[in-house]
């Protein structure tokens, strides 16, 4: 939860509704508990070494899947800086 969330709040009920960016928040929610249910039931399935979330989800779904989930790692983090550079430049200016 970046920055940007709680700076566009206001926009999202303007161009949206109440109703439709609660719809919004619960849909965001969900996805995120499911993913993180996910996460937790392959941490159970041994012990976490260096390599972090990569290492677990390569040793437990195997290479190809460990490598594609790395890819939109890196890609979250990216997309997620660029967000939070944002959200300053729009604070600042």
């Amino acid at each position: 939860m970046g920055i940007l969330f709680f700076l566009q709040i206001p926009h999202a009920v303007g161009e949206t509704g109440w109703l439709a960016t609660f719809l919004m928040f619960i849909v965001g929610e969900s996805m995120a508990l499911f993913t993180a249910m996910s996460l937790s039931a392959l941490c159970t399935n041994g012990k976490m070494r260096a390599g972090g979330a990569y290492y677990m989800i390569s040793r437990s779904l195997g290479p190809e899947f460990g490598g594609a989930m790395a890819c939109l790692f890196f890609t979250a983090y990216v997309v997620g800086s660029t967000f939070h550079i944002s959200g300053l430049r729009s604070v600042l200016v």
